[in-house]
């Protein structure tokens, strides 16, 4: 009975799918299993964290797998770990101390009231971007800018702030130093520079203000979009000496002022574009006092908005990709790209095998690797000195147009070093009746940059001090440079017993190196099926204008996915008749 039972329900569903067919057929309908799109997004940076954040947000016509590839990153059991972008301070000193600064980055860390998507991201993903001067322990300290050439200091506020700003003789003292500060750099010339940064943000809120679902396919139209393509194609001290009417490289407004900003944010002097410098100006202008930073460190947006949509499985560190492959398609569900890559996690297997065998792990057989498969590549990091080559049947403008991208826009080294010390006083004032400044630009100077234009080599290009908790025997600053310091160089700006090297950093890639003129490569490659989303960075770089490369590149991504889908149904419908 029971056989009688199973045989007739089996009878019942075959003839009704049968049924089903022939009612699909007789209305012209063909039923066909949605297109999964596979993704490959190269580079696990914040512009490839707000690619897969902005294109989530938008509707969905059709699937899309996307993997990310990052060749830096570490594993740790449940999560990412950023050891290269973090430097944690309570384990390089061996204590557990909760006041103390747990993270701080070892590349840029600052972004400005101003930027929208920095702030709105952060709230949305559960992270906290607090003032850098919020702490009541960290009160406000002046800047100085020190001309190390001649070994002298070119500005120095005229009182420094010593006691708290709660004070009446701490507000006495701030206001001093802000008229010393106007004076020193021309009334006139100030407020110039003060409306021409002014405008410079005024223009740059187009982006969130004006535009909406408009997608820019080269970075020329993302800048033109806010009037600041012009400034991209100038040289920075032309461009300002025509604008604030100054006729002399050696105004303090240049040679000091604007050239220590340069040199702090982009590690560069004044022969960049103008876009470059007025990005440096936005810093301190219209922004001074909302100056923010994320608590847990900028890397963890980037981990949240990335993990927030991909599944653990698809995100593939330490991958390294050696080539992107064009491959002929026969079909249209055929893939488009072949990857070629190196998997350079080491298994404990892998690590045996390799000392049971008296391997050489460099030699390419001795190493994993891998080929994958998409339709589709994201790439998010820059291609200037990359492995990447592009094999394959590309056409001749794809070809020149990731030329450009790999040659024509270089990237700058930058070296950080981390050290927990005494400034060497007696480096910065020589005299010995300058003990009581020494011991003012000890207890409150908080950043030393760089100017004199006429100086090209420099000891360092910024000095923060980051951290005086009491955890801490002396205080913790953070140096950035052109070259490696060397013992005799921190023994030099440090009083030599006391300083304890932290750590240091190579950041191969930390920015383009810009030169007078920005040339911009395009950021749909190949018909859209690349996207280069860095291109936009030629122009100039901050962590809110690769959010927005990233928002541009999804949206392009979107409406070449939505052009395939209605030209696939146009094809569909059109077979049918």
């Amino acid at each position: 009975m029971n056989y009688h039972k199973i045989l007739f329900s089996f009878l019942a569903i075959f003839f009704l799918s049968v049924l089903s067919k022939d009612e699909n057929e007789a209305d012209g309908t063909i039923l066909k299993q949605p297109r999964l799109y596979k993704v490959a997004v190269v580079g696990g940076g914040i512009g490839g964290a707000a690619f897969i954040h902005f294109f989530n947000q938008l509707p969905k016509e059709h699937q899309v797998q996307i993997d990310v590839y990052e060749a830096n990153y570490k594993v740790r059991l449940e999560k990412i770990n950023y050891v290269v972008c973090l430097f944690n301070v309570s384990k390089a000193n061996n204590t557990r101390n909760e006041n103390m600064l747990n993270k701080i980055e070892i590349g840029a860390s600052i972004f400005i009231g101003e930027n929208y998507w920095v702030h709105e991201l952060s709230k949305s993903y559960g992270l906290t971007a607090n003032r850098t001067q919020s702490d009541p322990k960290n009160k406000k300290g002046d800047f100085g800018i020190w001309d190390t050439k001649n070994e002298e200091w070119m500005f120095l506020p005229k009182k420094n702030i010593l006691s708290s700003l709660l004070t009446e003789e701490s507000q006495i003292n701030q206001l001093t130093d802000g008229l010393y500060t106007f004076w020193h750099f021309s009334p006139k010339k100030f407020l110039d520079f003060a409306a021409l940064a002014k405008n410079f943000i005024s223009r740059f809120r187009k982006y969130y203000t004006e535009w909406t679902n408009q997608s820019f396919p080269n970075a020329i139209d993302f800048w033109k979009f806010s009037d600041m393509f012009d400034a991209t194609q100038q040289n920075c001290s032309t461009y300002l000496m025509e604008h604030l009417n100054i006729d002399s490289l050696s105004h303090p407004i240049l040679n000091e002022f604007v050239l220590s900003l340069n040199r702090g944010n982009y590690n560069q002097k004044l022969d960049t574009n103008a876009l470059v410098c007025l990005t440096s100006m936005a810093s301190v202008v219209g922004g001074s006092n909302e100056i923010y930073s994320i608590v847990e460190g900028n890397q963890a947006l980037v981990d949240r908005m990335i993990r927030n949509y991909i599944p653990r499985e698809r995100i593939f560190l330490k991958h390294d990709i050696f080539s992107i492959k064009k491959l002929k398609k026969k079909t249209d569900d055929d893939y488009g790209y072949q990857l070629y890559l190196e998997d350079k996690r080491k298994t404990r297997e892998d690590v045996q095998r390799i000392i049971a065998l008296k391997l050489d792990p460099e030699k390419k057989e001795n190493r994993k690797w891998r080929e994958r498969f998409y339709d589709f590549v994201v790439i998010a990091t820059p291609l200037y000195q990359s492995k990447i080559k592009f094999l394959g049947d590309f056409d001749q403008h794809t070809h020149e147009q990731m030329a450009l991208a790999k040659d024509g826009l270089p990237y700058k080294k930058v070296h950080t070093t981390f050290i927990q010390g005494r400034l060497n006083t007696k480096y910065f004032f020589k005299s010995e009746s300058d003990e009581t400044k020494r011991t003012q630009m000890r207890d409150s100077l908080k950043t030393i940059g760089v100017g004199n234009i006429f100086n090209n080599k420099t000891l360092f290009n910024l000095i923060g001090k980051w951290s005086d908790h009491s955890g801490l025997q002396h205080p913790l600053y953070k140096i950035f440079s052109d070259e490696a310091l060397s013992d005799e160089d921190l023994n030099t700006i440090f009083i030599q017993d006391t300083h304890k090297f932290i750590k240091k950093h190579v950041w191969k890639g930390a920015y383009p190196k810009y030169g007078i003129k920005a040339v911009f490569p395009d950021i749909v490659l190949d018909d859209g099926g690349i996207y280069y989303n860095n291109a936009i960075e030629a122009g100039t770089s901050a962590m809110e204008v690769m959010i927005l490369a990233g928002k541009n590149t999804a949206l392009l991504f979107h409406q070449h996915l939505t052009k395939i889908h209605s030209n696939s149904q146009h094809s569909q419908t059109k077979d049918e008749l």
